[in-house]
């Protein structure tokens, strides 16, 4: 099971390059409620859309890539991830891409051939004749999955390998950044909270905020939701934090026994007067994971 929970993630659309527009039109009936799907007809159509999107793609990224590789290991640090929420382009980035094996002139493997080095996924849609070419693409690393048209549970099972195929994408969008950014990162006991944190506020959106692995996360309904999580080492560092700076008496002990957590969202908070750190104070639960014990809660902004 992969425990490594990406850096951001955000709804992105699924390609689908089919010239049978019957079934094209059964995908758009069937697609769950608030998923981004496009359709493209024609093989060369469909290459310069996924060309155009990996530029996109990129310019996303970048930045985040460069911002965190320039912190040192181990350097206490807040990201921007959440800054790409202004780039209102970022739900046309396609990262599924479903081609039918069958397609005119440019077959559905030369298709995916032709854009193995891209990092959208790819699945492939065969016939029952063709399904020996669905395994071998898959096993020479072409597509990612492969699916028979013909069969009555053919929309499920898309749709299922793309809710799968989603969250890997921006896992490997993730991998690109090479140095482990928070202590529990590869902790499956940890990934299983975040999830469950998934799950409670129907996040659709979400992005890491600093190296101690809390993120930001957006529900369906707008709503905005914090995962806050501290390990041991680091609420001794902050109990340290509110000594230096005076802090009030009752924030000084909800640290000391472990009932609180101080957290600052953004990086300019810590610099707020200490009379308004109360404002940062949250009461918190207990985690071990591994050999470490974390201390984590749920907020609502």
């Amino acid at each position: 099971m992969e425990k490594f929970v990406p850096y951001f993630y955000f709804p992105t659309t699924t390609l689908f390059v089919d010239d049978d527009s019957d079934f094209l039109k059964l995908i758009a009936y069937k697609a769950p409620a608030g998923s981004m799907v496009l359709s493209e007809t024609l093989s060369e159509k469909a290459l310069k859309t996924i060309q155009e999107s990996h530029g996109e793609y990129n310019a996303i990224t970048e930045n985040f890539h460069k911002e965190i590789n320039s912190n040192e290991v181990g350097q206490e640090a807040t990201f921007s991830f959440r800054r790409v929420t202004s780039n209102r382009k970022r739900h046309d980035l396609i990262s599924v891409v479903i081609v039918d094996y069958s397609m005119p002139g440019f077959s559905g493997i030369d298709i995916c051939k032709s854009i193995n080095d891209l990092p959208m996924k790819k699945v492939l849609l065969t016939g029952e004749a063709d399904h020996k070419f669905g395994v071998k693409s898959l096993n020479d690393g072409i597509i990612d999955r492969f699916v028979v048209k013909d069969n009555e549970e053919i929309t499920s099972s898309l749709f299922k390998y793309i809710l799968e195929l989603k969250k890997c994408y921006f896992v490997e969008a993730s991998k690109k950044i090479s140095k482990k950014l928070y202590s529990w990162q590869n902790s499956l006991v940890i990934k299983n909270l975040f999830e469950n944190f998934i799950l409670k506020f129907n996040i659709v959106e979400y992005y890491l905020l600093n190296t101690s692995g809390s993120y930001v996360g957006y529900a369906k309904n707008g709503s905005t939701f914090f995962f806050i999580i501290q390990s041991e080492s680091e609420i001794r560092e902050l109990v340290d934090i509110a000594v230096d700076n005076e802090a009030d008496e009752s924030i000084l002990q909800g640290l000391e026994n472990r009932s609180t957590v101080l957290f600052f969202p953004e990086e300019s908070d810590v610099h707020e007067p200490v009379s308004e750190w109360g404002r940062f104070v949250y009461p918190c639960n207990q985690i071990k994971a591994e050999d470490e014990t974390y201390y984590y809660t749920f907020v609502e902004n």
